[in-house]
Formats: C-alpha cells, sequence, structure tokens
C-alpha cells in the first residue's frame, strides 16, 4: 500500500563488508549479500518502511521483484565516502553477471576496494596492476577498440588501472564519474587562509593600539622600575595580560561557536557537531593555539613598553617612537590589503557565480520541470506524454535517458576516415521531442522523426563533428569499432546540434552522439516545458494524469533551473562563507581604524584647537586627519592588485568557461574599503573638529 522512491541504492559484491566497516544492527556480514535478492538497509529505512517491527527477513518489492532484507546496519554517517541508504546485491544486476562470465576486465560499471596489508607499499602495488591488464584485459581492449596487439601501444593507446587512498577522493578526486559530487582541497585552503588573515588582523589591531597607548602606560612603567622592578618582570606582566585577552576571547569564540552552529550548518549544508571541539586533542590544541596567539600579539607591546625610560617620563618628556609609528604605519596597510584582497576575492566570486547562473547554456532552462523515474510508465510513457502534451499551459513534452547537468555514459567511435583518431564521446538516448522542447538549435540537418526510420541514425554536436573530421556531415557514417551481439557496426549523421553544455561550466562541453528512441516504453526522464504563469496549477494537472495510470509509485519531478544550480552548489556554499568571513574582515579592520584615530585624534586635540583659532575650518581638518590613513588605504590598495589579479586568474583556471576581471571589479574593492575607512576615521575627526578651542586649549 505503500511506495517510497529511493535515490540512494547502491549495489555490492558479498566481500563488500570484510573491507567496509559498517555496523550490523541485524543479520550476518558475511552471507548478506551472497544471492540475488539480497538488500542490506539502513535502521532509517527500515523504520519508514516497518516502524518498530525487526526488519530481519521481510520482503519489498520493485515492480515485480521481490527482495530480502538480510541485513540491517547503523545509518551512514553524513562524512562517509559512500552515502547509501540501501545496498542490493551485484548479483541482482543482470549486465554485470554476464560481464563476469565473459572474463570482462574492463567493465566501467565497478569500483573495487582493495585494503591492503600493513607494510604493502601502495605504489609498489600500482605498479602490478598494469601485468593483470596485460594477463586478463588486454583480449578485451583489442576487442573494444578493433585493433591488433602490435597497433596498441604504437596508436597511443593506454588503459591502466589506479589507486586512490580513499581519504583523498572527497577533496582531491576531480575524475568524470565518482560515487558521489566531491568537495575541492583548494577551497579548503582558500577558507584556512581566509580564517588566518582574519586571525592576522586581530593580532595586529592588539599591536597597534597596544603600542599606541604606551604612552598612558608610560608613567606606571616608570614609577615600577624606580620601585625596583627589572624589565623581565615586566614583559612577562604584559604577556601574561595578552594571553588572559586571548585565552577570554577563545572562551567566549567556543560560546559563540555553540550557538551559531545550527545556522551555520543550514548556510553550507553540513553537518558540523560541536562534540568535535570536546575531544581532549581538539582541546589541547585549541589551549596552545591561545597561548599562541596570546604570546605572538603581545610579544612586541611588552618588549616596546618595558623598554621605557623611567627618568625621561618622570620628567615628562616620553613621546612615542618614531619606530613605533613607522610599525603601525606598516601594520595599517597589511591589514587593509588583507581587507582589500578579500573584498576583491568576494566580487570575483559573486561575478562567477552570477556569470555561471546565466550564461547561456544552448539550450532553455527556465520553466522546463523534469519528471524523474519515468521509467516505470513502462509501456504507458507514450500515452502520458500524450496527455500531458494537451495540457494548457505546456508547450512541449520531450523524453531522455538523461537531461543536461545528468550523468551519462560514454562510447569509443572511429570516423569513416582512417586517418582520424578514435573519439571518446559522450551519448544520451532522446525522443523526437527532446531537442525541440529544450529549445535546441539545429545547424544542420535534421531532427529524429515517426516519419522516418531513425534507429540506425544520431544526432551529434558541433564538437563531435569537428573530432571527426567531417566539415559536411549529413549522411557520413560514425563507426562502432568492436560491435557486439545484436550491436550495429555503424550509424548514419541525420543531423548536428549547435553545442550545448550537458555538464557543469567547470568541464569543455564534450562530444555528444545522440541516438533516437523508437518504443513503446518510457525513458527515465521526461521534460515538460511550461509557459502558463501559474505552475503549480499545471503540475497539479500533471499529478493527476500520473495518478489515473495507477503506477504505484508518486510523481517525483524537479525543475532544470534548479538542478542545473546544483551542480555549483560547492562554489555558491563557499562564496557565502566567504563573503561571511569578507565581513568579518572589514568589521575587524574598522574597528582597528576606529581605536587608532580615536587615540591620534586625542593626541592632536591642541593642536586641532590652535588651527581652528587661526581659521581652519572643519572640512579642512576633517580631511586633515584622514589624509594620513588614505594615503596608507591606497598603498594597501595598490599593493594588493597584483596578488588579487594572479590569485583570482589561478581560481577561474578551474572553470573551463568563467568571467573576466575587469577594471571595474577591482576599482570597487578599493572604493568601498577607502569609504568604509573614512567612515569609520570620520566619527572622531567630527567630533574632535567641531570641538570650542577654548576647551580643548585651556589648561588642566
Amino acid at each position: 500500500e505503500n511506495s517510497f522512491i529511493e535515490d540512494k541504492y547502491l549495489f555490492a559484491g558479498e566481500d563488500f563488508f570484510k573491507v567496509a566497516s559498517f555496523e550490523f544492527i541485524e543479520g550476518n556480514p558475511n552471507t548478506a549479500l551472497n544471492n540475488p535478492n539480497q538488500v542490506v538497509i539502513t535502521s532509517s529505512v527500515a523504520r519508514k518502511y516497518y516502524g518498530d517491527e525487526s526488519a530481519l527477513n521481510k520482503t519489498y518489492r520493485i515492480d515485480t521483484a521481490e527482495y530480502v532484507i538480510s541485513g540491517v546496519i547503523k545509518d551512514v554517517p553524513a562524512n562517509s565516502h559512500l552515502d547509501f541508504d540501501i545496498l542490493g546485491s551485484i548479483h541482482s544486476l543482470q549486465f554485470l553477471e554476464q560481464a563476469a562470465e565473459n572474463n570482462n576486465w574492463i567493465s566501467p560499471w565497478l569500483y573495487t576496494y582493495i585494503k591492503l596489508q600493513e607494510g604493502v607499499d601502495p605504489n609498489e602495488f600500482e605498479a602490478k596492476l598494469s601485468d593483470v591488464v596485460k594477463t586478463y584485459g588486454l583480449a578485451n581492449i583489442l576487442s573494444l577498440l578493433g585493433m591488433a596487439e602490435s597497433d596498441y601501444a604504437v596508436s597511443g593507446h593506454a588503459f591502466n588501472y589506479f589507486l586512490q587512498p580513499i581519504e583523498d577522493i572527497h577533496l582531491k578526486s576531480h575524475l568524470d564519474v565518482e560515487v558521489q559530487p566531491n568537495g575541492d582541497i583548494l577551497y579548503v585552503y582558500l577558507l584556512s587562509t581566509v580564517v588566518v588573515f582574519i586571525l592576522i588582523i586581530s593580532c595586529i589591531n592588539f599591536i597597534n593600539l597596544a603600542t599606541a597607548k604606551s604612552t598612558e602606560r608610560a608613567k606606571e612603567v616608570g614609577v615600577r622600575k624606580v620601585m625596583g622592578g627589572n624589565r623581565s618582570s615586566l614583559v612577562t606582566q604584559f604577556l601574561t595580560e595578552s594571553n588572559l585577552i586571548s585565552f577570554g576571547a577563545m572562551a567566549i569564540a567556543l560560546g559563540v561557536v555553540w550557538l551559531s552552529l545550527p545556522y551555520f550548518n543550514q548556510l553550507i549544508h553540513k553537518e558540523l557537531n560541536i562534540a568535535t571541539l570536546t575531544s581532549p586533542l581538539v582541546i589541547a590544541g585549541l589551549i596552545g593555539f591561545a597561548f599562541l596567539v596570546g604570546s605572538l600579539a603581545g610579544l612586541y607591546p611588552a618588549f616596546v613598553i618595558s623598554s621605557i625610560n623611567s627618568s625621561q617620563v618622570l620628567k615628562g618628556r616620553y613621546k612615542t617612537s618614531g619606530k613605533g609609528v613607522g610599525l603601525r604605519n606598516f601594520l595599517i596597510v597589511f591589514q587593509f590589503f588583507i581587507s582589500i584582497t578579500m573584498i576583491s576575492g568576494t566580487l570575483l566570486l559573486n561575478k562567477q557565480i552570477n556569470f555561471m547562473r546565466n550564461k547561456q547554456l544552448g539550450f532553455s532552462r527556465e520553466n522546463v520541470v523534469v519528471i524523474e523515474q519515468a521509467g516505470v510508465l513502462d509501456q504507458r510513457g507514450e500515452v502520458f506524454r500524450n496527455e500531458i502534451a494537451q495540457l494548457d499551459g505546456v508547450s512541449g513534452v520531450g523524453s531522455g535517458f538523461a537531461m543536461p547537468g545528468d550523468f551519462i555514459g560514454n562510447f569509443i567511435v572511429n570516423s569513416e576516415d582512417p586517418e582520424v583518431p578514435q573519439v571518446r564521446t559522450f551519448t544520451n538516448t532522446i525522443d523526437e521531442n527532446y531537442v525541440p522542447t529544450l529549445g535546441m538549435e539545429i545547424i544542420a540537418g535534421r531532427n529524429f522523426s515517426l516519419d522516418f526510420n531513425d534507429s540506425l541514425n544520431i544526432m551529434v554536436n558541433e564538437t563531435a563533428m569537428q573530432l571527426l573530421g567531417y566539415e559536411d556531415p549529413i549522411g557520413r557514417k560514425v563507426i562502432n569499432p568492436a560491435p557486439q551481439p545484436n550491436q550495429p557496426a555503424e550509424f548514419t549523421i541525420i543531423g548536428v546540434v549547435k553545442d550545448y553544455h550537458q555538464q557543469s561550466l567547470h568541464t569543455d562541453i564534450p562530444p555528444m552522439l545522440l541516438f533516437g528512441f523508437r518504443g513503446q516504453f518510457s525513458l527515465p526522464k521526461i521534460g515538460v516545458k511550461i509557459t502558463s504563469d501559474n505552475t503549480l496549477k499545471v503540475l497539479e494537472k500533471i499529478e493527476a494524469k500520473w495518478d489515473e495510470l495507477e503506477t504505484g509509485q508518486a510523481i517525483s519531478y524537479s525543475f532544470l533551473e534548479e538542478n542545473l544550480n546544483n551542480l555549483y552548489q560547492s562554489d555558491q556554499q563557499t562564496n557565502k562563507i566567504f563573503s561571511l568571513f569578507t565581513m568579518v574582515a572589514i568589521i575587524l579592520a574598522c574597528v582597528g581604524l576606529f581605536g587608532l584615530a580615536a587615540y591620534v585624534t586625542q593626541q592632536r586635540t591642541k593642536e586641532i584647537g590652535i588651527r581652528k583659532v587661526l581659521g581652519a575650518s572643519v572640512s579642512g581638518i576633517i580631511l586633515l586627519l584622514s589624509r594620513d590613513f588614505t594615503k596608507l588605504i591606497l598603498l594597501a590598495y595598490l599593493v594588493s592588485l597584483p596578488l588579487v589579479y594572479f590569485g583570482m586568474s589561478k581560481w577561474l583556471e578551474n572553470f573551463a568557461y568563467h568571467t573576466s576581471i575587469d577594471v571595474f571589479t577591482l576599482v570597487l574593492s578599493g572604493l568601498f574599503t577607502l569609504i568604509l575607512a573614512w567612515f569609520t576615521i570620520s566619527f572622531y575627526s567630527i567630533k574632535i573638529a567641531v570641538l570650542n578651542p577654548v576647551n580643548s586649549l585651556k589648561s588642566e
């Protein structure tokens, strides 16, 4: 009576649980996947299907086939390399059973996990895999390529197995077909760098303000020295004060992390846990880190303040040294160099993401609804497509094995010209309505049509046409170099589709072969182009048509535009975090500048009073007080430009298609920083500039 769509469904061999250490609640891991009809499910799925009852040996049905639950495991952790809810026996897949029977060593549908014994060098083990290919797989390869062994290496072909450390896959692998979408180690490095930058800005603020305020503590130091205090005790005192501030900040930070973690998890779509920070190793690391930061930030101020000459202080002749002012200026430049770099990076990140969202992809992605799991319609697929095509507000209905953004298979083909190298193409199977529904452009030839027998005809994209060496491809052949039984040996090109992005903009447009679909059953995906303003009403009608067919399964659909945006989820999450960190860095830089501006303007109170008596205007005084800081910020801006340009150019190389680094973005980052700095400085500048000179000049 109840049906569910399970999209986290993988298959594994009987030895899988000897390598992967998932914890069993029910069942025997040694026999759980021995037979074709067996499946292992997670505890969440068990509760969903069977409530509080034991799920072991219960059955469930997919279409007409029944499967026995042979094991229940604890839910797969969120940070697992493998993410599944149901794990079926690999013996359930007929084509893999046939591959094993036919001694096929080059099937692309399997991931093999190897647990090496301790002491085995992975590189030495990997080197031996080439012998496995030569001994067992070479015959398969030569058959697939359609060539003699003597021509194989000469032609530049290579087929190798290689090892990947499983812990490296999520962040460091960029292969075509991974088990699930990966992250990128570059983003980890980027965000770690940003965190270090923020910490540096905080330390700079501390050093700047501590050294600037050293004149206020000069008398304290002078008196302590006269009373017998030595320099080492003073250094110890100031370092202790610095570390107390650092440890206090750490305590506050942990509280902020604890309170904000749920919201941060929502922002980045992860499941970070505060328990990570409670392990003894992490606690020891945090304490050591807080001590290191407190000591480094307080070291220079401690030595500067403790070196004050007590006789000069007590005679009232102590002034801040030129070296101290020079260091403060350098640190201000460095601080705003970091801020400007981060602002520029944020602007360019946003620009690239907007570029990816808005770039013309070679098809229409707006208002296209993708009906998933349409294969369940079987022979009723054509009836369903025809009925929803008649609905008001629907302008097109097309089916395909995959929609843009989905994973698709690949196929090695030959050109008619023997001089042209073999081409590894991506393939999709579509009906005659797929191209017009998605608004793709046919630049030569024709589309698939029911008026023709297109079973041996194909369409290609521009990239495939060029790689096959065809200037006029219509009527030319694409050759299958190693046809299997019941497979055609060649296909005729009837049309050329303008290049479109089947994958994300991280990769180049691949060569594409589009095969025509002629059959009564339904392809897995149905695209519906909706023109009505009331999308919800149209979807309700489509759902009603689905329910009339009594598939036993609820309709599942998504929006093509949303699916394509999900291809850049990692980029978008990084942009959100980077923007948040940039805001923190800017606030910290402005807080430090605010403190320095307050100190400097207070030091120049009498000077400003004299200037006003001599006729200086309020605006002139504000400009005077802002001038020195403005010079430092402009210097920081000029220093940051080459680094920003080089760094962002390198980052944009991760995308096959990307925006440009324009002058406007770079100018905007500097202008934005300058305005913020002026606004920060002006608070105290205006306050001092409007003071009555009588009050600022009178002696205490």
